[in-house]
């Protein structure tokens, strides 16, 4: 389903860039991401059962104002039946927007918390490093005992007490052994 997923958002993307609509497209998909978050609603699109028209015009109705390229979409997808495709359309989109401005999320794991300059220091220092606009989500987490964790994409940065005295003991028992 992941594949296919994919391969519908690259469509809508593809579709809403040659529109001149990414913003408003951009948009839909998040309202349409947030109406499958209710079971009720992803249980109605995701059914076998549901005539076509009735999920073509409850989904036009969830995502009421969206552009034409997003009705046009929503109509396909029901068409081939491959709803299942929905749910994971907004990550899957986002993923897509964010490849194309330069973008990327970042977990940035700190022993303590942290004020808003001290992560702008942190943030800059992590776009340099992978030469990419980070978009940062910041969890505190204690049992870094100091400095920080940052997870972008699939790689991550390990600049905490935590690791260093990890590789500090592995050192030490080389040395003992």
């Amino acid at each position: 389903m992941s594949v296919l997923s994919s391969r519908y958002a690259k469509a809508l993307f593809q579709a809403a860039e040659a529109a001149g609509e990414m913003d408003a497209v951009r948009s839909a998909v998040a309202v349409l991401d947030e109406a499958l978050t209710d079971e009720g609603a992803r249980e109605f699109v995701l059914s076998r059962q549901v005539d076509k028209q009735a999920k073509i015009a409850t989904l036009l109705q969830a995502t009421a104002g969206s552009p034409r390229t997003f009705q046009n979409f929503l109509k396909v997808v029901v068409d081939r039946a491959v709803e299942q495709t929905l749910p994971a359309l907004g990550e899957e989109f986002a993923k897509l927007v964010r490849k194309s401005t330069g973008t990327a999320r970042c977990l940035l794991e700190t022993a303590r918390a942290l004020d808003a300059s001290e992560i702008d220091v942190i943030r800059a220092k992590l776009e340099k490093h992978f030469g990419l606009k980070l978009e940062v989500k910041v969890e505190e987490c204690p049992e870094l005992i100091g400095g920080f964790r940052a997870t972008v994409e699939d790689q991550r940065v390990d600049a905490s007490v935590k690791k260093r005295l990890i590789e500090l003991r592995s050192s030490l028992s080389q040395v003992a052994g």
